[in-house]
């Protein structure tokens, strides 16, 4: 059992501030200063930014949060992203809205360290909640978030539990992603779609509680999730279970950030092979003007593309192969998907908007044969999910 009450057999508020600076002495290759979040991915924020210090001296004055401050301890102190000052408009609501004296006075996250320090992570066919919640988030709770008198609001615990929910999907995000790069700006994000809550007990506030969560599995685009919250003595307050989807991002959309991220412009093509969250497979090549977009994709496939008609010649454009079904004798349609364009573009961007080639001979099965030498040769690339 996990009790959340001040410990009698530390001496002083002294003893917990020394541990609380030992922990941090320990914490190596720390850096002080704003996040940028276009330079610095979520693991990057994780590995480098410290906690409060005034939030690891209260807690480490609770037995509550001995387990996971110890050397053996399999998880890692951490920053909660959301609460460290940014240069944009994000996280406002946990890092101002929910970070006074009344409300949130103290948070300390924690993470587990093979989520922390793998890139290859084995995470099918295991119970996580077994093994251990991936995110532990232990909560100094005041009396601005109350409903009922002395019981925090139901609202505000959804919220707590979201925010860890997020912090958890965000870590496997990156660590299993392998088109993760430099920054998050060229991952696609990920949304609560939907967050079932049971309610056991009511909250006292003020108060301390602890938020686990874990991740479950993941399928394409939907990732599936758990958590739940502990009373200061212990028992469980509330459960969820949850399902994430992260967005259908283009290749242009990509090439576009990553553009932005980097500093730089493409200068050739893309090539894209990947799968639908159906299951149904997509070849996508994407580029400038003048990079040969359609004579790769006429090369591969031999469909041929308005190139006379310059609606792929003037601006930065994507070229879709899609599968209408996973059904192997449908046949597959072909799409273009333009840039930004300029007003003058309007005439123009109705004629892409109107672009589309059925071709029956190119069924799913031969795109599958398609896809499939494409990635031999080593242009394949699998940009998402």
């Amino acid at each position: 059992m996990l009790l959340c009450i001040p410990d009698s057999t530390m001496s002083s508020s002294l003893t917990s501030d020394i541990l609380a600076r030992n922990i941090l002495a320990r914490m190596t290759t720390r850096i002080n200063k704003e996040i940028e979040s276009a330079n610095m991915n979520f693991i990057d924020i994780l590995n480098t930014i410290p906690p409060e210090n005034a939030s690891l001296t209260f807690f480490a004055a609770l037995p509550c949060s001995r387990p996971y401050l110890n050397d053996s301890s399999p998880y890692q102190l951490i920053t909660l992203p959301s609460r460290y000052k940014k240069n944009d408009s994000s996280d406002m609501f946990f890092r101002e809205t929910m970070n006074t004296p009344s409300t949130f006075p103290h948070t300390l996250a924690f993470i587990r360290k093979e989520i922390l320090r793998s890139n290859h992570l084995t995470w099918e066919n295991l119970d996580r909640e077994q093994i251990g919640p991936d995110i532990v988030l232990l909560v100094h709770l005041g009396s601005g978030g109350n409903g009922f008198r002395d019981t925090a609001h139901g609202g505000v615990l959804a919220a707590l539990l979201d925010e860890t929910l997020g912090c958890c999907i965000e870590s496997w995000a990156i660590q299993l992603h392998a088109s993760e790069q430099a920054s998050s700006a060229t991952r696609p994000r990920s949304y609560t779609a939907k967050l079932n809550i049971l309610y056991h007990a009511p909250v006292e506030s003020p108060g301390i509680i602890i938020v686990h969560a874990w991740f479950k599995k993941r399928e394409g685009r939907k990732w599936f999730l758990g958590a739940k919250i502990l009373g200061g003595n212990g028992r469980t307050r509330a459960e969820a279970s949850a399902l994430w989807i992260s967005e259908r991002v283009t290749v242009i959309a990509w090439t576009q950030q990553h553009n932005q991220s980097s500093g730089s412009k493409s200068t050739r093509c893309l090539i894209g092979a990947y799968a639908d969250v159906h299951g149904r497979h997509q070849l996508v090549v994407v580029g400038d003007q003048n990079t040969g977009k359609s004579s790769v994709l006429q090369a591969i496939t031999e469909v041929s593309f308005p190139v006379k008609d310059t609606m792929c010649t003037r601006f930065p454009i994507q070229i879709s192969f899609r599968q209408t079904s996973a059904a192997k004798e449908l046949p597959v349609k072909a799409t273009v998907v333009p840039g930004p364009l300029s007003e003058e573009d309007d005439e123009l961007l109705a004629r892409v908007e109107d672009f589309l080639i059925e071709k029956k001979e190119l069924t799913s099965e031969v795109m599958e044969e398609i896809i499939d030498k494409v990635s031999a040769c080593g242009f394949g690339r699998s940009l998402f999910c």
